[in-house]
């Protein structure tokens, strides 16, 4: 008579079975809602965390250093229950937070503390494991649903010949969207040209596209090459589309369909091969019903839309940025930078009105300000109330949209948005500090 097969936590009696066998163990359940993590050494070993792990120079250590400012066992890490606690013990050099010697502290996924002239860092295993869904040069990062389906609507734009619209909010990343886009498209080893339309001068706009010869016009000293030219058989990305000008909106669609371009002030056209993208964060439907866009534009260049979700709506995704722009930092700083505990939980609550180009530049001016551990209060940015405006603009003059420019508030406007500029260095630095888009600072200074 067969034996039937024994289901795990049966109870075994030994009056049934001949001969005896090895009593069965009964497992606890696996909470499989607590994320699994992993402390892993920057471009070293790792360890995942599974009750203790022991971090040192010892054969005995689960995370072992080759490291010689590290002791034999130097700290501890324990996992309990929902927190992660790391202990110094007693080690000759310390371990460090900062600038900060700890003996004890939490660690949260993304933080990292030295141990001898070693970063330790505490990863989720999907982090670990998961390589980045992106292998070309460009830097997009992610790993959230949204970014996944991101990265699928790129990839399948890519390889076409037509243009391609990307749509989001500002800083959400269309020019890194449009370098992917190229990078990993048939045009991968040609040239890749950005323009951004609006900053680009009315005046100088048609010679910044499609060129200029010697002697176009007054101060043509020599020829330019133009934007198309220079992107031929690559790809050009115009940034801003919506502020392009009207008059070049008609140009700019018949070298869209005849390929062909001619340069101010010259006869002949040039022959070009150039997959256009372009980028905005307008509504270009209301522009077009307003008149203020093309309609015959519009719709050439809507056949393939993709669009970029804010960074709200890619929470998984803010460790992962928050991390590759702390160690952007410390490589432009020189020194090491680490998040405190709870700065990692306070970036991904916050709704990043600015998206990846605000979380960017949180991380770069809190590292930048201040000399120990970045806590939540210095990364995250003051409440619209709280922060202060700058003394180069009038409070009221972010209403003044509407008003022409006329008599002496006309003048002193245009001489406090000039001085903007000037301090800061650039329309987009003097936006920011503003508190107003780059594209109205650059209409209201081409006006």
């Amino acid at each position: 008579m067969s034996e039937r097969p024994q289901r795990t936590g049966e109870t075994v009696d030994s009056a049934d079975v001949s001969p005896p066998r090895v009593p069965t163990l009964t497992l606890a359940p696996v909470d499989r809602s607590a994320p699994r993590l992993v402390l892993a050494v920057r471009d070293g070993p790792r360890a995942p965390l599974e009750g203790r792990v022991r971090i040192g120079t010892a054969e005995c250590c689960e995370l072992r250093l080759v490291d010689p400012y590290a002791s034999a066992e130097h700290a501890e890490v324990r996992r309990e229950r929902d927190q992660v606690i790391l202990r110094d013990n007693r080690s000759k050099n310390g371990t460090w937070v900062g600038d900060a010697r700890i003996d004890t502290t939490l660690l949260v996924p993304g933080m990292a503390v030295r141990i001898g002239a070693s970063w330790i860092e505490l990863q989720s295993e999907t982090e670990v494991r998961a390589e980045p869904p992106v292998t070309a040069p460009t830097a997009m990062l992610g790993r959230s649903p949204a970014f996944a389906r991101l990265e699928r609507s790129l990839r399948r734009v890519s390889g076409m010949r037509r243009p391609v619209l990307l749509r989001g909010e500002t800083g959400s990343g269309k020019e890194l969207a449009a370098r992917y886009v190229h990078d990993v498209g048939p045009r991968a080893g040609a040239p890749f040209v950005a323009l951004n339309c609006a900053t680009i001068v009315d005046t100088i706009a048609e010679s910044e596209l499609f060129g200029h010869v010697r002697g176009a016009f007054t101060g043509a000293v020599r020829p330019h090459t133009g934007a198309f030219v220079r992107a031929d058989h690559g790809t050009l990305f115009l940034d801003e589309i919506g502020e392009l000008p009207l008059q070049l909106q008609a140009k700019l669609l018949r070298v869209l369909e005849s390929g062909r371009v001619q340069a101010v002030g010259g006869e002949a056209e040039t022959a070009v091969d150039v997959r256009v993208i372009c980028a905005t964060h307008r509504d270009l439907e209301h522009m077009v019903a307003e008149r203020c866009f093309r309609e015959d534009l519009f719709h050439r260049l809507s056949v393939l839309v993709v669009e970029l979700p804010p960074l709200r709506e890619r929470v998984e995704d803010i460790p992962l940025l928050l991390s590759r722009f702390v160690r952007e930092a410390e490589a432009e700083l020189g020194r090491a930078i680490v998040l405190a505990p709870g700065c990692v939980e306070a970036a991904c609550a916050h709704a990043w009105p600015g998206n990846i180009r605000a979380l960017r530049n949180a991380v770069l001016r809190a590292a930048t300000m201040g000399d120990g551990p970045i806590v939540a209060a210095q990364l995250l940015p003051a409440a619209p109330s709280e922060a202060p405006r700058s003394a180069s603009l009038p409070a009221h003059a972010e209403d003044a949209d509407p008003l022409p420019f006329v008599g002496d508030w006309a003048r002193t406007q245009r001489e406090l948005l000039r001085r903007a500029v000037t301090e800061h260095g650039s329309i987009r630095r003097a936006a920011a500090a503003l508190g107003i888009p780059r594209s109205t600072l650059g209409a209201r200074l081409k006006r």
